[in-house]
């Protein structure tokens, strides 16, 4: 089985997870152990190889692939910021189901490209607590898990759902999982707009957070764990090249490891570690509608 092969078996075993839960066919949290397994298994293997894989799946069913994306990106942070082995488990357990609750939301709303009206904006920031009806069915859930999916979309500064708590009522795993869930939100495509760029999304999130809306410790081990332009950023270097992010470098924000496009299609990607190329910097992120090649794992 190949890695990119895992990775769809994964998500694929997360859409059965949310189909048993929508359906109220029983489910326990043992059912649930390998996907998150996976998850952190993957992002300490090769966490920079596991968010390529994610953000290049296919098929249709975008809540599957989003929600296991949110755990690995918040298994990364939960490892970057130094939790127990039992914390780590407990927190991705909780990225994992942390958007069940849109599967009770109605697909008009959910599809709809147009701007939602007031009363479909509340009917969507009700899914935290039709979450906690859903994972009532769920036994042997790690504590952490229901308070996790239900402060989520709780902010800091009170602009969040569904109660508007802030600050240090708003639980340590619930404030890392809503950055990993906003960052995968972000890259995924809705019928209202294309996906965002993961340069893009992590700039987005790092002005939101200057507003207020996540905690700036959070934000910081993303910036160290996925680096201002994230794998799978496009990017111009300083000699005008194109190239694509293919790893991060921890002790370099701006300073990552890229591929280049060789000379003719089919042509072996040169790799270049900014850190070693002192005469070569990212001048700018590609800005979308440039043509770039349409392989999804170039570079790797």
């Amino acid at each position: 089985v190949t890695f990119f092969t895992a990775v769809q078996q994964a998500i694929d075993a997360t859409r059965v997870i949310l189909d048993h839960l929508a359906f109220g066919r029983a489910v326990s949290a043992a059912d649930a152990a390998p996907i998150v397994d996976a998850a952190i298994e993957g992002v300490v293997r090769q966490r920079d190889l596991m968010l390529l894989s994610v953000l290049g799946a296919s098929g249709s069913d975008l809540l599957s692939v989003q929600s296991f994306g949110t755990a690995i990106v918040g298994a990364g942070l939960a490892l970057h910021l130094g939790f127990s082995a039992r914390q780590v488990k407990a927190l991705t357990y909780g990225a994992l189901l942390a958007d069940v609750g849109v599967i009770r939301i109605r697909h008009e709303i959910r599809n709809k490209s147009a701007a939602l009206t007031p009363s479909e904006r509340d009917a969507v920031r009700t899914h935290p607590s039709l979450a906690l009806h859903l994972l009532s069915r769920m036994h042997r859930l790690p504590a952490e898990v229901p308070l996790i999916v239900f402060q989520h979309h709780e902010r800091p500064n009170g602009t969040g759902y569904p109660v508007g708590i802030q600050d240090e009522k708003i639980h340590t795993f619930a404030g890392i999982v809503a950055v990993a869930s906003a960052f995968m939100a972000l890259c995924s495509p809705r019928p209202w707009r294309p996906a965002f760029s993961p340069y893009r999304a992590v700039e987005s999130l790092v002005h939101a957070c200057s507003r207020g809306e996540y905690r700036g410790v959070v934000i910081k081990a993303l910036l160290s764990s996925l680096g201002i332009f994230p794998v799978g950023s496009w990017v111009e270097l300083s000699d005008l090249r194109l190239a694509r992010v293919v790893a991060a470098n921890p002790d370099g924000y701006f300073r990552p490891v890229v591929a280049l496009p060789g000379p003719h299609a089919g042509a072996v990607p040169e790799r270049l570690d900014l850190a070693d190329h002192a005469d070569l910097s990212i001048a700018r992120p590609v800005k979308s509608g440039r043509t770039v090649p349409p392989d999804p794992w170039f570079g790797l």
